[in-house]
This record gives C-alpha cells, structure tokens and sequence, in this order.
C-alpha cells in the first residue's frame, strides 16, 4: 500500500490503482490512526491523501472491497472498486509498510520521529489480537506463503 517515502511522496498501490501521496499530510501517523479507529470499532477503515495537483484522494476499506474516490472529480472514472482487499488486508499492510520504512518516515517526511511512529505503531499492535478474535479473522488466510 505505502511505498518508500522520498522527498515527500509516497506510492499508494492497491490493486491496479497507483497515485502519490504528499507530504503535505502526516501520512503514516494519519494511517495508522486510521487504523487503529477501525480496530477499535469506531468505524470504517477510511484513509485521505493529499496527491496536491489532483486533489485528495479518500480510501474506504470494507470487509470485502476497497473503494477509492477522488475528492474534486464526479464522473465514473474517479470513483475506483479494488475488489477483494479489505480492510484487514490494509491494516497489515500498514503496519508492515511503516515498519519496513521506518527510519525514511522519521528522515524524510520530517513530520513525526521515529519514536512517535514506533509508539503509535505499538498502540495498533496490542490491539490487534482482540480485534482478530472478536472479527473472527484468521490472519493465516492474509499471509504469503512464505510467511506461515
């Protein structure tokens, strides 16, 4: 989902959809709010993203299906379905991809430390295992092979 950042962008991939996101927002600390406000049942899984000469972005992640809509734009063509990945998907793919980049998101995007993204990063992670059970979620269905 979240590509290395450099020099205050960072890649948004799901499915077939690609578009860059700018600093202009806290991306990881925003995300992982996100995140967290979806684990604790407050709601949907719902991520905004400043891509600055387009526009926002929102990305609304149900159990099924993603869908991505751009702010500015009312035709058909702005509104994208990434069928089958969910919010679990992007919940993992969250945390993997800020802790994968850890060290660039506290360098480049100069908007968080290291130590805020690592506090904030264990804050989702505690409350993982009781979101999975009361979810029913079998994260060995979410992993790659290789990883099980």
């Amino acid at each position: 989902m979240l590509g290395k950042p450099d020099a205050g962008w960072s890649k948004v991939t799901m499915g077939e959809f690609e578009e860059y996101a700018s600093y202009l927002t806290n991306v990881p600390i925003d995300c992982l709010e996100a995140c967290i406000h979806r684990v604790k049942g407050k709601g949907p899984l719902a991520f905004v993203f400043e891509a600055e000469g387009p526009g926002r972005f929102f990305v609304l992640a149900t159990a099924y299906n993603t869908v991505i809509k751009w702010e500015e734009d009312d035709t058909p063509e702005s509104c994208h379905l990434i069928p089958g990945v969910n919010d679990v998907q992007l919940v993992l793919e969250t945390v993997h991809d800020i802790e994968q980049y850890l060290n660039d998101w506290a360098e480049d995007w100069h908007t968080c430390t290291a130590e805020e993204l690592i506090n904030k990063l264990n804050e989702l992670k505690e409350l993982l295992p009781s979101w999975y059970q009361r979810e029913n979620i079998k994260i060995s269905h979410f992993q790659k092979e290789e990883d099980q």
